[in-house]
C-alpha cells in the first residue's frame, strides 16, 4: 500500500484532559478545525483543535456517557422528531466499541456541530442517541462514517474471535438514515 508523506506530530497544547483521542473529524464548514473525543471511561466531552494542536473549544455532551467512544464522523443531522426538518450539520459519536465483547447494545450520539470561537470556551451540547445491536453477536467497532445519504457505516476491528478461536473478518455494518426515526 501507499505510505503517508510529510508526517508531522501535532502536540496538543495545554490540555491534560485529552488523554486518549479516538477519532478526528473535520467539517467543510470550519476548515482547519478538528473535532476529537477521548476513548472509553472519560467525561463525555467534544474537543475542537486547530491544525497547530491548540484547543479551540470544549463542549460537555449532555444526555451522554462515554462507555467506549471509538469513532466520530460529520454529516447532516438526522431528525428524531420530524422528517421535514431542514438538515443541519452534526457530529456523530460512536459509542460502539466493545473491547471485551460484553455489550448487548451500543449506540451513536449526534450533536449539532458547534461553532468554534476563538476564546476556547466550554459549553454544552445536547445529544440525541440511537441505540442498536449488531446482527450475529457482539463486535468491536473502531471506525464510523456518515455518508451524504445519511447512512452510517460502522467498521469492525478484528480483535474478537469466532467460535473456532480464529480472528474474525473485519465487517462493515450499515444503519440507514431512517433508523433515527
Amino acid at each position: 500500500g501507499a505510505l503517508p508523506t510529510d508526517v508531522r506530530p501535532i502536540p496538543v497544547k495545554g490540555r491534560s484532559d485529552i488523554l486518549e483521542t479516538s477519532s478526528a473529524t473535520m467539517t467543510p464548514s470550519q476548515p482547519g478545525i478538528i473535532f476529537t473525543i477521548n476513548d472509553s471511561g472519560n467525561e463525555p466531552i467534544l474537543y475542537a483543535l486547530d491544525s497547530t494542536g491548540a484547543v479551540r473549544g470544549t463542549w460537555r455532551i449532555t444526555n451522554a456517557t462515554d462507555v467506549d467512544w471509538e469513532s466520530s464522523s460529520h454529516g447532516a443531522c438526522h431528525s428524531t422528531t420530524t422528517a421535514s426538518a431542514a438538515p443541519m450539520s452534526c457530529i456523530f459519536i460512536g459509542d460502539a466499541g466493545d473491547n471485551h465483547g460484553l455489550r448487548s447494545n451500543v449506540l451513536i450520539y449526534q450533536v449539532q456541530e458547534p461553532v468554534v470561537a476563538s476564546d476556547s470556551s466550554q459549553n454544552f451540547l445536547d445529544a440525541q442517541k440511537l441505540v442498536f445491536r449488531y446482527p450475529g453477536g457482539k463486535h468491536e467497532v473502531e471506525a464510523m462514517y456518515v455518508s451524504e445519504d445519511g447512512t452510517t457505516s460502522l467498521i469492525t476491528h478484528r480483535k474478537l474471535r469466532n467460535t473456532d478461536h480464529a480472528l474474525r473478518q473485519s465487517l462493515v455494518f450499515s444503519l440507514p438514515r431512517y433508523a433515527w426515526a
